[in-house]
C-alpha cells in the first residue's frame, strides 16, 4: 500500500469523515475507495485559574 497524501490535523477526536473533510480543505482530492489511517499524534492539556476563566467566560442561555 503506498500513501496518496499526508496532512497534519488538531482535533480532539479523529475519524474518516474528519480525515476527508481536512484532505477537501487542504485541496487534496483522494482517490474513490481511498482508506484512510490516522495517527494519534501528541497529547496536550491545557490549563487557567478559575478567575482568568470567570473573566472570559461566556453565559449561554440553553
Amino acid at each position: 500500500m503506498r500513501a496518496v497524501a499526508q496532512y497534519v490535523v488538531l482535533d480532539t477526536n479523529m475519524n474518516a469523515r474528519k480525515a476527508r473533510i481536512a484532505f477537501r480543505d487542504a485541496g487534496v482530492a483522494l482517490p474513490k475507495g481511498c482508506t484512510i489511517k490516522w495517527v494519534e499524534g501528541e497529547e496536550k492539556t491545557y490549563s487557567m485559574s478559575v478567575e482568568t476563566f470567570l473573566e472570559n467566560a461566556t453565559v449561554i442561555d440553553a
